[in-house]
């Protein structure tokens, strides 16, 4: 019986070392970390997009990146994110248009936001909702340094152009758009 012990032990030991093994050989070849719920998170020399930096923010390039984010954000609504460079939601050259002629990417619905998002001074165009809100339904996050133009949104009675109901931290923001309630 203590023989049996030693080997489940030892095989247990040897599939640590082989992860940990792996995850050296990864690190090496640039692969940056690896995150504790199996998420590879490339090194922040690279620019494929969506990174993660030390202190924990989604680093936003594209509009595939913002709404990768704010799908993540109804999972895990305590993450944080960072904008990196004004994005383009949407062909804003028909912006006038969009009351009868909507384009054809919409915003994702969140409910609630208690993260991070800074905008670092960048600019969000093109941001098109039917949900009566620009990022977020119910803001118990922090929401700042960020603009936001040539947008629609529509909603029923209750319309924001960052949020609905704001409940805690949102500054320095800016909407220039449209908002319509029905």
């Amino acid at each position: 019986e203590k023989g049996r012990k030693k080997v489940r032990a030892g095989r247990g030991r040897k599939v640590a070392e082989a992860l940990l093994a792996a995850m050296a050989v990864l690190i090496a070849a640039g692969a940056g970390s690896i995150c504790l719920v199996c998420r590879l998170v490339p090194s922040a020399s690279e620019t494929i997009g969506f990174l993660t930096e030390n202190n924990g923010y989604y680093q936003i390039y594209t509009a595939d990146d913002y709404n990768r984010f704010w799908k993540w954000a109804e999972e895990d609504p305590f993450i944080k994110g960072r904008l990196m460079n004004d994005i383009y939601l949407n062909n804003i050259s028909d912006y006038d248009q969009w009351e009868n002629c909507p384009p054809k990417k919409k915003i994702e619905k969140v409910d609630s936001f208690s993260g991070d998002f800074d905008g670092n001074g960048c600019t969000i165009y093109g941001l098109y909702s039917i949900y009566g809100y620009g990022l977020v339904k119910e803001n118990a996050g922090k929401i700042y340094d960020l603009s936001i133009r040539k947008s629609y949104i529509r909603g029923d009675s209750s319309v924001g152009g960052i949020c609905q109901d704001n409940f805690s931290f949102i500054s320095d923001c800016v909407f220039g758009g449209k908002l319509a309630s029905t």
